[in-house]
């Protein structure tokens, strides 16, 4: 019924009812600059920043909504998308962090819209599409007239600079979630979403919520990525469960499972990450961060490339079957245990007892030269990982010095401690030489690792990182870029040099401890 239901788009013939005054910027000077110049540049060159993604005809999307030092870039992934769409309406989807009175009851027991007659930010006025909040509020009981759910709430308004930006001309409806904890408020509005919004490509809705808050960098980063992949595998049950736990998971859970209900009943595609980021990769301090993704709700018939499925390998050109490991055989299944071996036996031994190890091995193909990296995992998530390309000293040496290095002199984690040695999983990656890359095409996801070197710097990934993420090869080469610390399009540069490397791939899943 929903998906019968997109098809009409909105209606749009109600009266409109009279304006209200505007509605004043409350944290311009704050969460964002005062100044109207400095704040067109700096939302403009997020936008920028971000590539826009081939193909992806999307119909809503998550932006964070912090301070834009923090959370800036990543929003800037979002807006990309809608400047290419060059919508019209913008319906934003916020909600209230303030939803108690004084006395304890809930200032809005449901959504509230406003018949102001526009937002005021600094770049000017951004009006509101008053016959289409009419329409909602003749429609919708659930939906209710209450400016004052707007004044002093940030979620709604850092949004607004991006909007007048990205989507010049275009009118907001705004919506305000008062209350995120009932389930029935999130059924109705997803299917209003779906039923007015998702058919119509002049309209786009966007949902303001970050993710996690105020965990160390390594356990906020795994709760973002598991919560992401709640996310593009529509996995409703899994996300209400994250309902009482705001600080582990989205802030605005009810708005990122109002679409993902949406998404659903419309038997359309998974949704699609764009961009992930913390403050700890944005602002520095990486004691305390909080989470930023911007992901896309797509329509079908997009980009095969575009969908969840198809981001993963082997669902689109350019990428191999899941699950293949290219030259798996080239090192035999004992030869992958003794690696593992050492590099289990390294670590252990050197947190343990502060001694690096000796192995006797003879076997020609683990004392010939070779070049390797080594990943250690706690719980499924990175512990550590560091390598060499190039061929120095025996393969096994390679091994055993960069599991040590993994342990020990990973910038981004502390060192391992004893009482994790029984948690931490290996993955050894043997490298091939790498090769100058002079069609981006020549990429194959699942085959290849990146470098990308332009100027002083220089950044690396692993052919395993995109599938573990579900990138395709536009994702993988933005992502390469900004290990590098550049800009998310700077393979597109010229004097950007782009090489490929492939490698035998095998963890302790695969040949046993």
């Amino acid at each position: 019924m929903i998906a019968l239901l997109a098809l009409l788009g909105s209606s749009g013939c109600d009266a409109s009812p009279q304006a209200g005054p505007e509605i004043q910027p409350g944290f311009a000077g704050s969460f964002y600059t005062s100044d109207t110049a400095a704040l067109r540049r700096e939302v403009n060159g997020y936008i920028n920043a971000a590539t826009a993604v081939d193909g992806l005809d999307a119909w809503a999307f998550i932006s964070p909504h912090a301070g834009y030092v923090y959370s800036g870039p990543i929003a800037g992934h979002a807006y990309r998308q809608i400047l290419a769409m060059k919508p019209t309406r913008v319906v934003v989807v916020a909600f209230t962090h303030r939803p108690f009175r004084n006395d304890g009851t809930l200032r809005n027991k449901a959504i509230a819209t406003t018949t102001a007659g526009a937002f005021k930010t600094p770049l000017g006025d951004l009006p509101v599409d008053l016959a289409e909040v009419g329409a909602l509020l003749k429609e919708y009981p659930f939906i209710t007239d209450d400016r004052a759910l707007f004044d002093g709430e940030h979620s709604l308004e850092v949004q607004l600079p991006f909007v007048q930006v990205a989507a010049p001309g275009a009118k907001i409806v705004p919506l305000m979630f008062g209350n995120q904890s009932e389930a029935e408020v999130v059924n109705q509005l997803a299917a209003a979403l779906a039923k007015r919004y998702s058919g119509d490509r002049r309209t786009v809705v966007v949902v303001s919520t970050d993710m996690s808050h105020y965990f160390d960098y390594q356990t906020a980063v795994g709760l973002d990525r598991g919560n992401l992949k709640t996310v593009t595998d529509l996995d409703c049950d899994s996300m209400k469960r994250t309902m009482n736990t705001p600080r582990e998971g989205f802030c605005g859970t009810a708005l990122v499972l109002t679409l993902m209900t949406a998404q659903k009943a419309l038997k359309w595609p998974g949704p699609v990450v764009l961009d992930y980021r913390n403050s700890g990769d944005t602002a520095g301090d990486r004691r305390k961060v909080v989470g930023y993704g911007a992901v896309a709700f797509p329509r079908p018939g997009g980009s095969s490339k575009m969908t969840t499925n198809a981001n993963a390998p082997g669902a689109g050109t350019g990428d191999l079957a899941h699950g293949a490991r290219p030259h798996d055989n080239e090192l035999t299944p004992q030869q992958k245990k003794t690696l593992l071996t050492i590099a289990r036996q390294t670590v252990e031994t050197l947190i343990r007892t502060g001694r690096k190890p000796d192995f006797d091995v003879t076997d020609p193909a683990l004392t010939k030269p070779g070049a390797a990296f080594v990943t250690l995992k706690k719980d499924g998530d990175l512990r550590g990982c560091i390598g060499h390309t190039e061929p120095r000293m025996p393969l096994w040496e390679c091994v055993r010095e960069m599991a040590v290095a993994a342990a020990t002199e990973d910038p981004r984690f502390d060192r391992v401690r004893t009482d994790e040695l029984g948690a931490i999983e290996y993955e050894i990656s043997v490298l091939f030489p790498a090769v100058p890359v002079s069609d981006v095409n020549e990429i194959v996801v699942g085959r290849d690792g990146l470098i990308i070197q332009l100027g002083s710097r220089r950044g690396l990934l692993l052919p395993q990182v995109p599938v573990e993420w579900g990138w395709n090869r536009q994702q993988f080469l933005d992502h390469t870029a900004r290990k590098a610390g550049l800009p998310m399009d700077a393979w597109k540069n010229p004097d950007a040099k782009l090489f490929r490397f492939e490698g035998i791939i095998f963890n302790e899943h695969d040949v046993g401890k």
